[in-house]
Order: C-alpha cells, then structure tokens, then sequence
C-alpha cells in the first residue's frame, strides 16, 4: 500500500493543469441524478502540455445545499448554481483547482 501511494503522489506530482475535456456545465432538475465520475472527462497535464497518464484526483460540490454527490450520483436538491471542484489529491500537488458549472433547475 505504502508502494502505492507513493507512486500515485509522484503522479500528483507531476500535474501542473487539470484540464476538463468535457462537459462544460451540468444542468440538472431538482431531484435529478447524474454519475459524475463516468460524466467529467479530464486531464492532468504538465507545464509542457504532455498529459500525464493518471492522477489521483478528487471532485467535490462547493455549494452542498444545491446538490450533493450521493449514492445515486450528483444529485440537485434545489434551484441554484455551483461548482464541482476539481483537484489533485495529493500533499504534494501543485496543480489549481479547475471547476465545472452545475445549475439546479426547477
């Protein structure tokens, strides 16, 4: 495990840019889920543009009282705008966060 996270922090390491490929906004109706793991397309990248093949990184809602990640997936609990917020999971990471629109709609 040790090896592991190790390997997976000189990854993290490594990223300079978290690009999202796609989507560029999430608009969903109250009540509605989506799984955003498989729906967020995105890249770590390094300062000269080479992709690197995986990062550790980790996505969370910056508003939770307009949707929430839950069993179901992101789910909208009430109209509204926020942000899934993309960043490298690491102590060592240098990368900035990168950000994907969501609206709540009635």
């Amino acid at each position: 495990m040790a090896a592991f996270t190790r390997r997976f922090d000189s990854l993290a390491a490594l990223v300079d840019t978290i690009v999202v490929l796609s989507p560029d906004s999430i608009v969903l109706h109250v009540g509605q889920a989506v799984e955003s793991l498989t729906l967020i397309q995105t890249q770590g990248r390094r300062a000269s543009g080479e992709v690197v093949p995986t990062y550790p990184g980790f996505m969370a809602v910056e508003d939770m009282s307009i949707a929430q990640e839950r069993d179901a997936g992101l789910t909208g609990l009430r109209v509204g705008r926020t942000r899934m917020v993309l960043t490298v999971m690491s102590k060592s990471a240098h990368a900035p966060p990168s950000y994907v629109p969501v609206v709540v709609i009635p």
